[in-house]
């Protein structure tokens, strides 16, 4: 799975990751799809439809021929990207509304209210993946990385997400797409991030920019694609899943690829 001559993954080379939370620390598939049930039980598709088949999480995966996401799971990311790209300042939640209403009209389900505020309150507690808190924690202890999140979350919603599942994980800088104004994707969000880096180099009296950074996701056209474009070094997150949906990953010349944050903190540890 690993794109030609990739960059080492290596301790001496960074000094701040900075990590995206839905599908790469929190296990977003898992978290949705129970909410997203309502609508195939009142849906009029056909019971071989591809939104009908059973659902497993994909993590983890035994093989390198990793299966493509989930379709419906993949059809509700692809409407919170259009969204997201359509309405590039408004909250999550209202991006979690619009997306499951979307998903209904298409499916030909009644969506209730109650069934749409579900979905949202349950993205403030989609379980984190099983080793993420322990392998976060791990490279922590080094004491050699400074750690930010950035997410697409709303201010309350990252707020809740780093007191609540991920409250065992310490980040030394946290923001969000309200703050920031745009949605990842969006430079403007890694420029935001590029700011907080050097504010982190401040604090010790150095200078630090994008070589002293590894940006970490499974998300691609929000992470990969414009971390690429900007000379980020990137690690994708494999999570048992291909989510590249068209993208030319092999020419990706700044990628790295790790199984699950526990394969990152080993190859960082020990690099």
């Amino acid at each position: 799975m690993s794109s030609p001559n990739p960059p080492p993954i290596s301790s001496s080379n960074y000094k701040v990751i900075s990590y995206d939370l839905y599908g790469t620390l929190i296990d977003w598939s898992s978290g949705i799809y129970p909410h997203l049930l309502p609508v195939l039980d009142s849906s009029t598709l056909p019971e071989d439809h591809p939104y009908r088949k059973p659902f497993s999480s994909p993590y983890p995966h035994p093989t390198s021929d990793l299966p493509k996401e989930h379709a419906l799971i993949s059809a509700f990311s692809t409407s919170e990207a259009r969204t997201q790209d359509n309405n590039p300042t408004i909250a999550y939640e209202d991006v979690l509304r619009a997306a499951y209403i979307e998903i209904g009209q298409e499916t030909g389900a009644v969506v209730s209210s109650d069934d749409v505020e579900a979905v949202v309150a349950s993205s403030r507690t989609w379980p984190p993946f099983p080793d993420t808190v322990a392998a976060m924690r791990r490279l922590h202890e080094t004491g050699r990385y400074k750690f930010i999140a950035l997410s697409n979350n709303s201010r309350a919603g990252l707020a809740a997400v780093l007191s609540g599942p991920l409250k065992d994980v310490h980040f030394d800088r946290a923001y969000s797409a309200e703050e920031i104004g745009s949605y990842k994707g969006d430079k403007r969000n890694f420029e935001y991030l590029l700011k907080g880096v050097a504010e982190l180099g401040s604090e010790v009296g150095e200078e630090w920019g994008k070589e002293v950074l590894l940006h970490v996701a499974h998300g691609v056209g929000s992470d990969h694609v414009p971390t690429e474009s900007m000379g980020i070094r990137h690690v994708w997150v494999e999570r048992g899943v291909d989510n590249w949906k068209g993208v030319d990953r092999i020419g990706m010349r700044s990628l790295s690829v790790v199984r699950d944050a526990e394969d990152l903190a080993d190859r960082m540890i020990g690099g």
